[in-house]
Formats: C-alpha cells, structure tokens, sequence
C-alpha cells in the first residue's frame, strides 16, 4: 500500500515531519505555562515584566509554529491521500470489469454493493496509510517530549506514572478492538442501503 503512495513521499516526509514538530511541541507548552505561574512570585515588578512579555512571546512563537506544522500536517496528508485514494478505485474498478459474469450473479455483487464498496473501502485504506503515521507519530514525538521533560523535573513522579501506561495501553487496545467490530457492521449496513438504493432508482427508471 505504501508503494502505491511512493509518488507523494515528498509530502508524506514533510507532513511526518510536521507531526514531530507539533507532537514535541505540545509538552512544551505545560513547560511555558508552568514557567510563566511562577514568574507572579517574583517581587519585583520590573524582573516580573520582563519575564512575563518574553514568556508570552513563547507562546506566540509556539502557536505560530503549531499553526504552520498543523496546516501542513493537513493539507499534505490530505493531497498524499485523495491521490491514493484516486489510484485504488481506479485499479478497484478495472479490476471489477475483468470479473467473470458468474461474479456479478451473486447478490453480494450487485451493482449498488459494488459502487459502495468503491465509495467507501478506498477511503478507508487512505485513513490507514499517510494519516494514521502521522498520528501516531505526533503521539510518539508528544510522549517522548513529556517523559523527558518530566524526567527532567521529578524523576520520582514520572516513574511513579509511568506505571499506568500499560492500563492505558490495554484500554486503547480494547477500545480499537470495540471500534474495529463497529466498522464491519457499518460497512454491511452500507453495503445494503447501496442495493436498496440502486434497486429503487432501476424501479424508478422502469416506471
């Protein structure tokens, strides 16, 4: 499937890029915010001045920054994924007029469960390609950031709740597993409103 996406690997490799940035920079905003609480405590009112407009600078800095890494990560995972998806329903229905007559007999194949499929299926691999890396490596480049700049703080504590990871690893597993049950339902629904949609239109064209 990643070969069939290796045209687009320029803005795969941008928008991967981009989803470390905005990953990393997600802890660090906690870092900024924590940083700039602490500033009250200053009793000068000068020293506190300057820290609070620099502070804020950050943040602005930070936003730009997350604004530019979020519209890249969108707008290029979206191209790499529009032109897979092309590719695959165009191959999907090359492939489905090389079939044997036999093939269309069977109800399952009919015409509207066919243009269903074509709708719906391509579409769903694109969201496991470009999309679901970029995901998960934001996730990975935002937990990464975090256990480091908690180590860096307490140690202790980050030990301490690191020892949860593995009921949240359990929960999201059984939670995917729920979902991915969910989806082969929905895609049978979908697949009978296409016959039942095709079947009324033919009703329709014959009254």
């Amino acid at each position: 499937m990643f070969l069939m996406n290796r045209p687009e690997w320029l803005y795969i490799a941008i928008g991967c890029v981009s989803c470390l940035c905005n990953g990393g920079i997600q802890p660090a905003f906690g870092v900024v915010l924590s940083k700039l609480t602490a500033v009250f405590q200053e009793c000068d009112p000068k020293v506190q001045e300057e820290r609070v407009i620099l502070y804020v600078l950050l943040f602005v800095g930070f936003g730009v920054l997350m604004l530019t890494t979020l519209f890249l990560q969108g707008f290029l995972f979206a191209c790499s994924g529009e032109a897979l998806t092309k590719r695959l329903r165009s191959k999907t229905f090359h492939s489905i007029l090389r079939q044997e007559i036999a093939y269309f007999d069977d109800p399952n194949n009919n015409t509207g469960a066919l243009c269903t499929r074509l709708a719906t299926e391509a579409s769903a691999v694109q969201g496991a390609t470009g999309v679901r890396i970029g995901l998960t490596l934001q996730n990975l480049a935002a937990l990464g950031t975090g256990i480091i700049i908690s180590f860096v703080f307490s140690w202790q504590l980050t030990l301490l709740i690191l020892g949860f990871v593995p009921f949240m690893v359990i929960g999201g597993f059984l939670q995917s597993r729920l979902m991915t049950g969910f989806a082969s339902k929905d895609k049978k629904a979908f697949e009978n409103a296409g016959k039942v949609r095709y079947s009324f239109s033919r009703k329709i064209l014959s009254i």
